[in-house]
């Protein structure tokens, strides 16, 4: 398990690089004519491949499937990693719009609640309600992009209606909240740290050190989850679908 976990994390480490040397190509094309447009419509193709891959292939290590056969069921997952991509979207879409329309009318909706429930303190209700859309928006959307591609590494495309119900189960949620929280409140908060005495030519290597540390951490939290949720959908099953080894 140990060896598996590695490999994935070597697996998205390179594959997330990759991805991001894409996008970084993708924002300094400068978009004046056709051929920059079809270069960065090329780039961004390549940045959401590169990344579906590296992904579905770390759920595939994870489970034990390398060489060909892992990077069969890794290009065979990217619909799903697509969709997965496409129901995040909708669910950030959705939680923005109601954290707008929220904070807009939060002075009407106080006014209601002293008016009708003598209700004066709000707070706790307005905590409530940024904390579920952000909760919907991080741990459910990345639950479903997670489910997504590791059912249908699993499964194929015939597995995309089942990860959907692994998705939004309790090991599933607790899994990508101990991610989120982890790289959100742990790794994160270490970005922007540094000691407070360091001679200026030793700052960019303990940058670069730093940074590449938690970049690696990151990693480790991705593999471990995908490692999970691969689990999860093994011991599960998937009713109708059978999610035995092809």
């Amino acid at each position: 398990m140990i060896r598996r976990c590695a490999l994935a994390t070597l697996t998205l480490a390179a594959g997330y690089a990759v991805a991001a040397g894409c996008f970084w190509g993708l924002v300094n094309v400068p978009e004046s004519n056709v051929l920059a447009l079809m270069l960065s419509a090329a780039l961004a193709l390549a940045t959401l491949t590169t990344a579906g891959v590296a992904t579905a292939a770390a759920a595939a290590i994870g489970d034990g499937v390398g060489g060909s056969d892992g990077t069969r069921r890794a290009i065979g997952a990217l619909p799903g990693f697509a969709v997965g991509l496409g129901a995040f979207a909708v669910l950030w879409w959705v939680t923005g719009s109601a954290d707008t329309w929220w904070r807009a009318n939060r002075g009407q909706i106080d006014a209601t609640l002293i008016r009708y429930a003598n209700i004066t303190r709000t707070r706790a209700l307005h905590q409530a309600v940024f904390w579920a859309t952000w909760i919907v928006r991080w741990i459910v959307g990345l639950s479903v992009v997670a489910a997504l591609v590791t059912t249908s590494t699993v499964g194929g495309m015939r597995a995309i209606p089942s990860a959907f119900r692994h998705a939004v189960r309790g090991w599933s949620l607790a899994s990508a909240a101990v991610a989120v929280w982890v790289v959100w409140g742990g790794l994160w908060r270490v970005v922007y740290w540094r000691p407070a005495a360091m001679t200026p030519w030793i700052e960019p290597t303990f940058v670069a050190v730093k940074l590449a540390g938690l970049y690696l951490a990151a990693m480790v939290v991705v593999a471990g989850t995908l490692v999970a949720y691969r689990a999860a959908v093994r011991g599960q099953g998937s009713g109708r679908i059978d999610l035995r080894r092809p």
